[in-house]
């Protein structure tokens, strides 16, 4: 059986009931789809502002075959070149509102455990690194999503405004960032959202900032189901949607990693100031390109702490967080081990390390990709 046709079988489950869940998408209009994208035709023709790129990492934790890394270095290779548009500005926020050993559900329930917390670390450091590997890097923040890119555009349309006005009284020309985001159906996701792009709308030079969130956690794009009618025409249960799903749609293609020089970060020197943490007049706490939280600056007791770096024996295997563990497991379960075609005979047994993929804790967090 082709390596890639095994492959959709195991991820048809995962990926078809995240479409069956999320695909009124599918029936909402392209202008209601692209509401959350500004356009800057006009006030590219008003201001001179510097177009400056960020890609914002959320639930797609990767370099492999990511829509909305992709779609951040189409927008960059879009914008006049120079030495602020010219490359990305990677960005992940540990959010208090998600992360925290003090959140709590409506129900009681913590919000993010210590382990999910710890694996959430374990990715975005393997993800930091990659990118580093890449000649890029990754600007790590704790704090409200639309305070971090609020404060970080603005420190940085100020920097660039002084440096190009040369005495330093911010009349210079300044940024326009275009901020990019995986796309998430879930109603608090869709509420930061909404309040990140209002951050990022106006600056002080006159430019207009943008938000656009990209479809890419699936593996059937949203936009080619075989369902016209919307949500309405979806089946009520998944084998009727699966059958017609697998009959007419096909795979995309993997999208394939960026070049170095493509994802490279700006080489302005105010942008890079306040990127590092080093600007005399505009760092921001706890968001730099060498800053990483810990568990304890997350919230988490010590006895929780403890807990995550001693876990119990219990379990059939570790459980690390990023894309290098994650397709090092894609490795050895279905190439190193071939265990995909005795999937199916395994995966109900609950009989040590290899009934089952274990490939969940990586997709959720989109360490690997579905495809």
């Amino acid at each position: 059986m082709p390596v890639r046709l095994r492959l959709s079988i195991h991820n048809i489950v995962y990926t078809t009931l995240l479409l069956m869940n999320f695909a009124k998408v599918r029936s909402l209009s392209s202008s209601t789809r692209n509401s959350m994208t500004m356009n800057n035709n006009n006030s590219n023709l008003k201001t001179s502002a510097k177009s400056l790129t960020i890609s914002w990492f959320r639930q797609d934790l990767r370099l492999h075959d990511n829509p909305q890394l992709n779609a951040a270095v189409q927008q960059s290779n879009r914008a006049t070149k120079n030495d602020v548009s010219k490359g990305i500005v990677p960005v992940y926020c540990f959010d208090p509102r998600f992360i925290g050993g003090d959140k709590y559900t409506k129900l009681g329930s913590q919000k993010c455990g210590v382990l999910r917390a710890k694996f959430i670390l374990e990715s975005v450091e393997d993800l930091r690194k990659n990118l580093e590997k890449n000649g890029s890097g990754l600007v790590v923040a704790c704090g409200k999503a639309e305070d971090i890119f609020g404060t970080m555009c603005k420190s940085i349309d100020t920097e660039v405004m002084n440096q190009n006005n040369g005495n330093g009284d911010g009349d210079g020309v300044g940024i326009e960032p275009h901020v990019l985001v995986q796309e998430e159906p879930c109603s608090e996701e869709a509420r930061v959202d909404k309040a990140v792009k209002r951050s990022v709308k106006t600056f002080k030079s006159g430019a207009s900032g943008s938000f656009e969130s990209v479809w890419g956690a699936s593996l059937y794009d949203i936009d080619d189901l075989p369902y016209a009618e919307g949500f309405n025409g979806i089946p009520d249960t998944f084998t009727p949607f699966r059958n017609k799903v697998e009959k007419n749609c096909k795979i995309p293609p993997p999208r394939p990693i960026p070049t170095k020089a493509s994802i490279a970060l700006p080489k302005n020197s105010a942008v890079l100031s306040v990127l590092s943490g080093e600007s005399e007049n505009y760092s921001i706490e706890n968001c730099s390109l060498s800053y990483m939280p810990s568990l304890k600056d997350l919230g988490y007791t010590q006895d929780e702490i403890d807990f995550a770096e001693n876990p119990t024996t219990k379990g059939v295997m570790k459980f690390e967080g990023g894309e290098t563990a994650g397709l090092r497991r894609v490795q050895d379960y279905i190439f190193d081990k071939d265990l995909l075609k005795i999937y199916f005979d395994t995966r109900n047994g609950m009989l040590g390390g290899d009934y089952s993929t274990k490939f969940s804790p990586w997709l959720a967090l989109g360490c690997i990709s579905p495809r």
